[in-house]
């Protein structure tokens, strides 16, 4: 499920809240990338932000890195994560943002042009 969602997380090492997007989804894990070296094992807490109607919802859930590789044309890090603790009312704001993000577009309303 590709998405670009931005998102906050802290390590386990660490308090300092830092950045990042997720670029994937689905309901085990995320694919994420981050300007931040961080070691695979690392375990994170993310709050994940998104749109939902005319404001901005977020989902939090507990993930460990199992994999990492660095592009260097974008100078940036890829990680995917597997998930190791959600609430279920996260748990249900994420089926429900992979639902609706999985779904085809509406037709146009006013026609094709």
């Amino acid at each position: 499920m590709l998405l670009d969602l931005p998102f906050e997380y802290r390590t386990e090492y660490s308090r300092r809240a830092r950045g990042g997007i997720v670029i994937d989804a689905c309901e085990v894990g995320f694919l994420i990338h981050s300007t931040e070296n961080m070691v695979v094992g690392t375990r994170l807490k993310i709050v994940v932000l998104y749109p939902r109607e005319y404001r901005l919802a977020k989902l939090e859930v507990f993930a460990k890195i199992v994999w990492k590789r660095f592009e260097k044309r974008e100078k940036r890090y890829l990680y995917g994560l597997k998930f190791n603790g959600i609430l279920a009312e996260d748990d249900y704001k994420l089926k429900g943002l992979l639902r609706n993000n999985s779904e085809p577009p509406s037709p146009n309303p006013m026609g094709s042009s």
